[in-house]
């Protein structure tokens, strides 16, 4: 017993000097937060692509970068070049990223809402709730593991055009569509040829990824799939990178400063990075919707992370709004961990890019404070007007009953966050699975309304029928026309009607002019009989072709008989 007892007190010595080291970091945490809202903070940006005021209008985003359909086909047709993508330095990254069925762009959208104007070229910064988050070629190797380096001298001299001008017959305006044709129409190729094809396709659908439909392949493209060495090799990191800032540089300068209604801008290049980058950069963010995945340790996080399953295609610009609420857990600049510093160390160089392109005098001062100083930025006029820019979240609040607040009960991070993933993802499934039953509920009483309407028309169309061996008594007369609900059918009356022979209106008449009438009407015959008698005696029959008169029986109206007159016969001499 005393043992144990002595055991306890040293577990709980051992607890109060944990609980006072936790103390001790959380203080100097706070007083360095306080020490930086104290510093003197960079100046902010003088310009943004976009006014605060369209910080809430919501849009679709279209890319031509098909990861998904494109590794899946290459992996189907031609298994043996997919094994040479698996042992490629660069490309197995995208072969080994989670599979995503949709593109989630809406993050993306919400730092696109939020970029600065510079003129910088290898360079992009946004701003969210006041605080500066940058995208360069750093980052990008970070998230993406592809080759970074500098470009070898002469690069775009690398491989020549006699292979696309064998297979191809022309060497210009050549499409995707095109290469896939010949992929389909030759399956049987073995050798060189056909993984110069699939490598061709592999970059025209992914890391290239024009913004058009289906336009013409760039001459680079087509020279260097001449060389599969120098694909290996070739700094493709820094390749997509540069391919991704122009797409970002074409889409604001498309926007022109405002977001028309339904407006679908398109993106060009390997719109994946960005698409992640809002949830490696906000921890909130990044805990809610994403989730981690099996993955060597030094992948790159495209890689150990996807998107959590949903019933929706994409995430809502206003949930992740309300999501990101007032927060300021925004990390500036990604930093690697220790497994990503070695992936870093044979893809980047550790100045890289430092000293290049254009001079701006506020952006060095924010990698000053940032990179070298260790110190956190933050606006607050910026952050004022992120968060009056939107007002979902603040009618949500005035409309909600405070009656119904429940106080939230406060639940250590670790051991809340899978519980809280949990209860989001039954609560957006709920969510869909009632509005589906409302849906049916309310197409169901429409069927049933369209029913009863068509019962009505056919009953007061045809004859009503009693069911069989329903007790029914025989019922007599007519039917009225509220018998039943149902208007009844026209039929004969089988009233009882008496026969008058005087009629009221016709005055009677004397015997004395009923005869005089009488022998009116029988002078007026004889009259008519005579002249029809003379008519038939002057009149002849009917002559035939002959001459002769047609012989007929006699009259029933003639007294003497009709006597034939036979010819006079001639003697003979």
């Amino acid at each position: 017993m005393v043992q144990k007892a002595a055991a306890k007190d040293g577990i709980e010595e051992e607890a109060a000097e944990a609980s006072k080291d936790v103390a001790g970091i959380t203080a100097d945490d706070d007083s360095r937060n306080d020490d930086d809202e104290d510093d003197s903070q960079p100046l902010p940006p003088e310009k943004m692509c976009l006014d605060s005021s369209e910080y809430t209008k919501g849009c679709k985003i279209g890319t031509r970068c098909n990861v998904t359909e494109t590794v899946k086909l290459i992996e189907k047709e031609f298994k043996d070049e997919a094994i040479w993508f698996r042992s490629h330095p660069q490309f197995k990254h995208v072969f080994h990223m989670p599979r995503e069925p949709n593109h989630m762009t809406q993050g993306m959208w919400m730092l696109m809402l939020r970029t600065v104007d510079t003129d910088l070229e290898r360079e992009c910064w946004f701003v969210v709730n006041g605080v500066p988050n940058r995208y360069s070629i750093k980052e990008h190797a970070l998230l993406t593991g592809l080759n970074c380096k500098e470009y070898p001298e002469k690069h775009e001299e690398m491989g020549n055009l006699r292979f696309v001008k064998r297979i191809f017959k022309r060497t210009e305006k050549i499409k995707a569509s095109d290469v896939l044709a010949k992929l389909k129409e030759k399956k049987s190729w073995k050798g060189a040829d056909k993984k110069k094809l699939v490598v061709l396709y592999f970059l025209c659908k992914i890391l290239k990824a024009s913004s058009k439909s289906d336009g013409n392949i760039v001459s680079f493209l087509l020279r260097i799939v001449d060389d599969l060495d120098a694909c290996e090799t070739y700094p493709w990191g820094r390749y997509s990178f540069l391919e991704y800032m122009k797409g970002i540089r074409n889409m604001m300068k498309n926007l022109n400063g405002s977001v028309k209604p339904k407006a679908q801008p398109s993106f060009s290049g390997f719109i994946v990075p960005l698409e992640i980058l809002a949830y490696e950069a906000i921890p909130h963010l990044g805990l809610k919707y994403r989730v981690p995945v099996r993955a060597a340790n030094d992948c790159p996080r495209m890689c150990k992370h996807k998107f959590k399953e949903s019933a929706m295609k994409g995430i809502p610009l206003e949930e992740i709004y309300q999501e990101l609420g007032t927060s300021k857990d925004i990390d500036s600049i990604l930093v690697p961990d220790q497994y990503e510093k070695s992936l870093l160390a044979g893809i980047i160089e550790d100045n890289v890019d430092d000293g290049l392109g254009q001079i701006d005098i506020i952006v060095d001062s924010w990698r000053e404070r940032l990179v070298e100083k260790k110190k956190k930025i933050w606006w607050e006029g910026m952050y004022q007007l992120d968060q009056a820019s939107r007002e979902i979240g603040n009618k949500f609040l005035e409309n909600e009953d405070p009656e119904q607040e429940v106080p939230e009960q406060e639940v250590p991070e670790k051991e809340s966050s899978d519980i809280a993933n949990l209860v989001a993802s039954i609560n957006s499934l709920t969510k869909v699975v009632n509005n589906g039953f409302q849906a049916i509920n309310e197409k169901l009483s429409d069927m049933e309304n369209r029913v009863k309407t068509l019962e009505v028309a056919v009953a007061s169309h045809g004859p009503v029928f009693t069911p069989y061996g329903s007790p029914v008594e025989a019922q007599y007369g007519t039917r009225t026309d509220f018998e039943g609900g149902q208007p009844s059918q026209p039929s004969q009356t089988m009233d009882l009607v008496m026969y008058n022979p005087i009629s009221p209106t016709v005055p009677e008449q004397g015997d004395e002019e009923e005869k005089n009438n009488e022998e009116v009407m029988k002078g007026k015959e004889k009259k008519k009989g005579k002249k029809t008698k003379k008519r038939k005696q002057q009149e002849g029959g009917p002559v035939i072709a002959t001459g002769q008169k047609r012989t007929r029986a006699a009259s029933q109206h003639i007294k003497t008989p009709f006597m034939e007159v036979q010819p006079k016969r001639r003697r003979k001499k």
